[in-house]
């Protein structure tokens, strides 16, 4: 595969996780070329090609879960720190809450009403098929407005 330059292509649309920092970007190129960028504000960028739309939507998922885990165990990371230099306090709560809201941050921009108009409708099938994965994952069935065909 040729190699392919960002700056030629279309950004399609960027999925973040609340921080400037963390996030996947979609870019299209012209013949059916797409490319995935991986952005890590503390370490690196890093892009993805793919030669299909199936691909790249297999990518999308997997860097986007990759985007949560990464930042889920920062926020880990530092709570435990917390409770260490403040053992009276508990910060449970509000970990459980920043974990969730990193994954539905991601998750609502990956929605049906966000790619139908990239996608066609077998890739939104392949797309919703992903998405209740990572819902599932992250145990945000609960959360009614998280599900794919929520805001059609």
């Amino acid at each position: 595969m040729k190699s392919l330059l960002k700056e030629d292509m279309d950004n399609l649309f960027n999925v973040g996780v609340g921080s400037q920092f963390d996030f996947v970007g979609c870019y299209m190129g012209e013949k059916g070329s797409y490319l995935i960028d991986r952005t890590d504000g503390q370490t690196y960028t890093d892009d993805f090609q793919a030669e299909s739309m199936d691909e790249a939507i297999k990518l999308l998922f997997e860097k986007v879960e990759e985007m949560i885990d990464e930042v889920q165990i920062r926020l880990s990371n530092y709570y435990s720190e917390m409770n260490e230099g403040y053992p009276d306090e508990s910060f449970e709560e509000e970990l459980k809450e920043k974990l969730d809201n990193a994954a539905l941050t991601a998750l609502y921009k990956i929605q049906r009403y966000d790619l139908k108009s990239f996608f066609s409708e077998n890739e939104l099938q392949l797309a919703e098929l992903m998405h209740r994965k990572l819902v599932e994952r992250y145990e945000l069935k609960e959360v009614k407005d998280i599900d794919f065909n929520y805001y059609k």
